[in-house]
């Protein structure tokens, strides 16, 4: 008998164990650990931003602090440097979630982040 409780123990700590990792590895990814987050990106980075309306939605929500010229304030400067040259997916995951003591905007449509993006890496970057 003593040994049978010693293999169900067994068995539920290696169990519990196997979770935890599953569960813990979902947490890696650049998206800030979740997967639709990511997926989220690509579709961000798979549209045609209209740099006009980026234009107009960075002038108001962000300007403030990366200055409307992108060359920083209370935020880093966001046009040379690199912070300059994050990929599409990674300006999207910083848009969508925040960083530091930016706030998230994820509440911004995918074309509204999409325009943005545009915005900041085409005209106010000059990419």
């Amino acid at each position: 008998m003593h040994h049978s409780l010693r293999f169900i123990t067994t068995s539920l700590f290696v169990a519990m164990m196997a979770l935890t990792l599953v569960a813990c590895s979902s947490d890696d990814d650049a998206g800030g650990g979740d997967s639709s987050a990511t997926t989220r990106q690509s579709k961000i980075a798979a549209l045609t931003g209209d740099q006009t309306a980026g234009k107009a939605k960075y002038e108001m929500n962000c300007g403030g602090c990366h200055k409307v010229d992108g060359t920083g304030n209370t935020g880093p400067n966001i046009i040379s440097g690199a912070i300059a040259e994050l990929s599409v997916e990674a300006v999207a995951a910083v848009i969508i979630n925040g960083k530091g003591t930016m706030p998230a905007y994820g509440s911004m449509t995918d074309q509204e982040i999409a325009n943005t993006v545009a915005y900041v890496k085409g005209q106010l970057a000059g990419k």
